[in-house]
């Protein structure tokens, strides 16, 4: 009998040779790609694309510090990589498993990375000219983000020319947050940095109109060079640096659409010129601290540095999951696979304001709007919620139940994440409890919290997800501050 025409099947692991392919201001710096590297793929991992957008972004971010004149780089530019061979762009997990499929095991398999800079910090992919559209600057048409009338089509995600610059497009980024990347050193010190609280520096009463404010964005190392000419620099009073960045929003006051423990959710507007006479408006929730008597960026600052330092800690955790063999596959694709049911992306956010730094007219924390029933995983003090509620899936709850567990245990006792909610699997308002007080937000419940959910959580018997990661039960690891710290730090001032 003869042999099968038919390729072998791919095995469940390969290396795969992995060059970058830069392109800075939308010129190619290397035909051939830079910084080979080979790395090892699981490749029936549904999360594939991700993860390796992911893990080859840490291996050449660093080559780019080092080997380019770029100075700078965004934690993980999620919207300005994908995968891709040589110069062709493999647009999706389907695609990627198509070319492995094809691959038989004796073939070399070779899937590189492609990545957009531009001078801002947070940069888009330029548009192709295919997408370019154009409009009378005499009469601007406005496209809005609002389900469309019967028969009539709507244009959700407007192709535009490539703007001045990738932050003026911030808002059409979808509703979900970025994953960042990993820095240069380590997480437990990254964590360190953004778990300062920010201390005070002077939100008010806005009408519904337009208002043209600014984006803030916060940098635990060097902000890039300052690319926009309406941008400018300021510094928190815990060395986090930032750059602001022109927004032009709308917050509609007499529209609550959501309130809390600390803050109250108003119905806000986005307005994005995305071409010439051609304008995108697109809906987010502006939320105003309930405990503010003037307007401060300080805690909404320090609210969005712990927003963060949560979205380290998920993409690890989300690594995990897509990488655990005992993992049913029913769970791991949930929680794995972003393509498919974007699962745990924490949702896109900024601190808006209007007015001087250092006094604004007003100051809000804004997010996208989220469409669906509300589910709440867990609280700040009280982690034996209900898995019964009105649109729960009983899966994202074991998924995010030990999240929880995991980051405990990933610390050591140090802090937990908590306060897990939202509208299926994207998350809002999360917080961090940590055992130092005065770490994170003012959602810290610390020790108090940490005893809490000892108290509350069960997993053995009880989460598989918890037994498949194999945490163990939640016990307590008696996190102790370092000791000598304090005395090391005199000691080296005193020899100097």
């Amino acid at each position: 009998m003869g042999k099968s025409k038919d390729p072998s099947k791919p095995p469940a692991k390969k290396t795969i040779k992995s060059s970058l392919f830069l392109y800075q201001d939308g010129t190619l710096w290397e035909k051939k790609g830079l910084f080979c590297c080979k790395q090892t793929a699981i490749l029936t991992d549904p999360s594939l694309y991700e993860n390796l957008c992911y893990q080859l972004w840490e291996v050449f971010s660093k080559e780019i510090i080092k080997q380019t004149e770029i100075e700078s780089l965004p934690y993980f530019p999620r919207d300005s990589l994908s995968l891709c061979q040589g110069i062709s762009r493999i647009p999706s997990q389907t695609v990627l498993q198509n070319i492995i499929q094809e691959t038989t095991s004796q073939k070399k398999l070779v899937i590189d990375l492609m990545y957009h800079h531009s001078d801002s910090s947070d940069p888009q992919p330029p548009l192709t000219s295919s997408k370019i559209r154009t409009a009378s600057k005499s009469s601007k048409r406005v496209i809005t983000s609002e389900s469309p009338p019967p028969m009539k089509r709507r244009n959700t995600q407007p192709e535009g020319s490539v703007p001045k610059s990738g932050q003026q497009q911030w808002a059409l980024g979808g509703k979900f947050a970025s994953k960042p990347a990993t820095q240069q050193t380590n997480l437990t010190s990254h964590l360190g940095r953004l778990s300062q609280r920010v201390q005070s520096s002077s939100t008010g009463g806005p009408s519904a109109t337009w208002i043209l404010g600014q984006r803030l964005c916060f940098f635990t190392t060097h902000p890039p060079p300052n690319s926009d000419p309406q941008s400018t620099r300021f510094q928190l009073s815990n060395g986090i640096q930032g750059i602001t960045f022109p927004i032009n929003y709308k917050v509609h006051l007499n529209q609550v659409v959501g309130s809390g423990g600390m803050r109250t959710a108003y119905a806000a507007e986005v307005k994005t010129e995305v071409a010439d006479g051609i304008e995108h408006i697109n809906h987010w929730v502006a939320k105003i601290r309930l405990d503010e008597v003037e307007p401060s960026i300080d805690q909404h600052a320090t609210d969005a540095l712990m927003y963060e330092g949560f979205s380290h800690l998920l993409a690890q955790f989300k690594m995990e999951i897509s990488h655990c063999e005992y993992l049913r596959s029913k769970l791991k694709n949930k929680g794995g696979s972003i393509q498919a049911s974007d699962f745990n992306l924490l949702v896109r956010h900024a601190v808006v304001t209007n007015g001087p730094i250092n006094s604004p007219t007003n100051v809000y924390f804004l997010e996208a709007f989220l469409d669906g029933p509300y589910v709440k995983y867990s609280s700040n003090d009280n982690f034996a919620v209900p898995n019964n509620q009105p649109g729960m899936d009983l899966d994202l709850f074991k998924l995010m139940n030990a999240f929880t567990h995991w980051s405990y245990n990933n610390s050591m006792g140090k802090h937990l994440v908590s306060d897990l909610q939202g509208v299926g699997s994207t998350l809002t308002d999360p917080q961090i409890i940590d055992m130092d007080p005065h770490s994170w937000s003012d959602g810290n419940t610390s020790s108090d919290g940490i005893a809490q959910f000892l108290k509350d959580h069960i997993c053995h018997p009880g989460n598989e997800v918890c037994e498949a990661l194999q945490l163990g039960k939640a016990v307590d690891l008696k996190w102790a501050k370092p000791q000598g710290s304090l005395a090391d730090l005199v000691r080296t001032r005193n020899a100097a």
